[in-house]
Parts: structure tokens; sequence; C-alpha cells
């Protein structure tokens, strides 16, 4: 921030400050000429006193918005702005992930060209990375709570010790004994 834009600050800041001073004074001037102080009245005449003390606030506000507005503009029209590695490598991640940051835009017709047909490939395969990023993310917690699990239990000397062989089909295996499970019906 240049030492120009601060002043414009500093000056409406004690413009506003000299305008509520103004207005207090003028609430005790109303207050001082009504000699006998009745509360309808004295309300009535500084509600209408603040009212003229808000609307020279907007006034000045909006002065104040379009005057800045108007040397910003000025500004942008002079200054031509430099697109730097780090500013380009913003823009094109807000493109992508659609965030839209937007402080910063192409000015040209053909800029803008770009970036929609930039955006209509770098869209989808960020969506494509960002699975796939998901995807490894999920097998590489998954492993983790794996190992985590299986640290408090006690490992068998044969991990297939309690499993039968089911209808002596090779690989398959059940917990099933064939013998008992002929019993059972009937």
């Amino acid at each position: 921030m240049g030492p120009g834009k601060a002043e414009p600050v500093i000056d409406s800041h004690q413009m506003l400050l000299k305008m509520r001073q103004e207005t207090v004074e003028r609430l005790w001037t109303i207050t001082e000429s009504l000699n006998i102080l009745y509360r309808a009245n004295w309300t009535r005449v500084a509600e209408e006193e603040l009212a003229r003390f808000s609307d020279r606030i907007i006034v000045s506000a909006r002065e104040h918005d379009q005057a800045s507005a108007s040397a910003s503009r000025d500004s942008k029209a002079t200054q031509s702005h430099q697109w730097s590695f780090c500013g380009s490598f913003l823009y094109s991640l807000t493109v992508i992930t659609t965030i839209g940051y937007g402080s910063v835009a192409p000015d040209t017709g053909l800029g803008k060209i770009i970036t929609i047909l930039y955006a209509l490939l770098g869209i989808p395969l960020m969506l494509l990375y960002l699975s796939s990023v998901g995807d490894l993310l999920s097998r590489v917690l998954k492993w983790i709570w794996s190992k985590v699990c299986r640290c408090g239990r006690k490992k068998r000397k044969n991990p297939n010790e309690s499993l039968v062989r089911a209808n002596h089909v090779p690989g398959t295996y059940s917990n099933l004994d064939p013998k008992k499970v002929g019993r059972n019906k009937g």
C-alpha cells in the first residue's frame, strides 16, 4: 500500500469525526434551547438530528466509494499487469480446482477462450487425479488400520487350523464339519 492510499482513509476518518462532533454540538444546542426539558420534544428533535447525521455519513461513504472506484479503474488502466510464474500457477490451480479466487483474470478475449478450453480439459483431469489420490489414501489407511488392529492379537501357529475342507474342493475352506452338517437335517 503506497502513501497515497492511506491519506484518503485518514481524511475520511477525520471528516467523520468532525461530523460526529458537530452533531453532538447541535444536540447540546438543542438541549440548551429547550429550557424546559420535555422528553418527547427532546427525543423527537434528537432523532431528527441523528437521522441527518446518518444521511450525511451515507452520502460521504458513497462519495468515498465512487472516488476510490474511479481511482482504481484509472490505476488499472494505466498499470500493465505482468504475469509472474507464481501468479500464473495460482491462477491455473484456481481454474482447474473450480475455486475461482477471481483476483487474477485474463483481460483479452483470446486469454478468456484459452482459459475456458483449459478448464474443460483440466477439471475432469483434476477429478481423476483426486479420485486416484483418494483411492491411494484409502488403501494406505486400511493397511495402517490392519497393522494397528493386529498388534493386540495373538498369532496362531497354523492359520488354517480351525478351517475344515468343504466338499474336498481344493482351495475352498469352511469352518463347518461335514460330518456334523448331515446330522442336523431331519
